[in-house]
């Protein structure tokens, strides 16, 4: 067993491990004991030059970093936790650490030093436009890996640094840090600064709140304090696991038990402002990725037909119909970057939600929305 209480060689190679991880443009790095470490860079995961950790050096190594207030958790064979490493790039890494096949299991994410700017992440202007919001619910979806917290926070830097606004986020943990620019920030971390997403949001309220971020809605309880926040009048802006925009919308109300989805939906409808889908792309040329987006209006037939879908036309006809007020399909949205030359004809198909539409648009066709 490595003894913890004299210099361990172990966390100068884990350090290095996450020095290289940053050097070589990675977004996660992979440990688990025995492998070779692997990287991810854009999107594709590769081994990297670095000798394996076995059992005990990983379980060192988490036994450095681990937080307190996490020891539980990891006791129990699981834990998510910040890291702080002021001499590797910006120092904030995120850790998701298992137990697998008897031995940890890392998953290091590299928290960018700053948020891009909107140019930089490709943000639609509709997007950048949801900064200027005062009240509502902004929904950011999208799969693991998809920029979601990215792009919530440039919104809550747009929004600090041009409103005189308290902001207080709950998140799991805290990946991007702010500093107060014209806004107020209180970031609160599940683990260190409050025992769960439910306890933090009950009390959130409290805080006189111009905006609250939530970083991530993952049941019912959460999902129901932010529609009853952004009823109150505040901004809510929250992240959710879906493929797109109407999948967001029904992933938040199949969170609710189901005696209280018809009022669930008929809330979620008069709050809801704007969902923003997301996916990264591959482009081969240059083995990048350039994000696709897909953007739900919460106008008011978007309303409607969440509150009562078999009396609505489907939510995806909406958005094909809704482009004149800045609704924006996967699909349009890869064609107008097959248009600007940001994408081939087959990368765009190789992301498509619907292939025959893209290709019916790559065409020089125009969809006749149902709606």
């Amino acid at each position: 067993m490595i003894d913890l209480g004299t210099p361990a060689p172990v966390w100068q190679r884990f350090v290095a491990a996450l020095a290289h991880a940053v050097a070589v443009g990675a977004s996660d790095l992979h440990l688990k004991a025995g492998a070779r470490p692997r990287v991810r860079v854009d999107g594709r995961l590769q081994p990297a030059p670095l000798p394996p950790f076995d059992a005990d050096e990983l379980e060192a190594v988490v036994a450095r970093g681990l937080p307190q207030a996490a020891a539980a958790g990891w006791a129990a064979g699981e834990a998510d936790f910040r890291l702080v490493l002021p001499d590797v790039h910006a120092g904030r890494f995120r850790v998701s650490a298992l137990r697998a096949d008897g031995g940890p299991a890392l998953a290091v994410r590299v928290v960018a030093a700053t948020v891009p700017d909107a140019d930089e992440l490709g943000l639609l202007p509709v997007v950048r436009d949801l900064a200027a919001l005062r009240s509502g619910l902004v929904v950011i979806a999208g799969r693991v890996g998809s920029g979601k917290s990215t792009t919530c926070a440039w919104l809550v830097d747009r929004i600090n640094a041009t409103q005189a606004a308290t902001i207080v986020s709950v998140e799991d943990p805290i990946e991007h840090l702010h500093h107060d620019k014209r806004g107020y920030l209180v970031q609160r971390e599940v683990g260190a600064d409050t025992a769960s997403f439910a306890t933090a949001l009950r009390h959130l309220l409290r805080h006189d709140p111009d905006v609250v971020v939530i970083g991530e809605v993952r049941d019912g309880d959460t999902a129901r304090v932010a529609v009853t926040a952004a009823q109150a009048g505040h901004l809510v802006l929250a992240t959710v696991h879906a493929d797109d925009a109407p999948g967001a919308v029904d992933r938040l109300v199949g969170l609710l038990p189901a005696g209280e989805r018809p009022d669930g939906r008929r809330d979620l409808a008069g709050t809801l402002r704007a969902v923003v889908a997301q996916r990264l792309v591959e482009r081969h040329g240059d083995r990048l990725r350039v994000l696709a987006q897909e953007v739900l209006l919460g106008t008011g037939r978007v309303a409607g037909t969440i509150a009562a879908p078999i009396d609505g036309p489907p939510l995806a006809s909406l958005i094909d119909a809704g482009d004149h007020v800045g609704m924006c399909s996967f699909d349009a949205h890869l064609a107008a970057m097959v248009a600007a030359g940001a994408l081939t004809a087959g990368e765009a198909m190789a992301a498509a939600s619907m292939p025959s539409d893209l290709a019916l648009r790559l065409a020089g066709g125009r969809l006749v929305p149902s709606a």
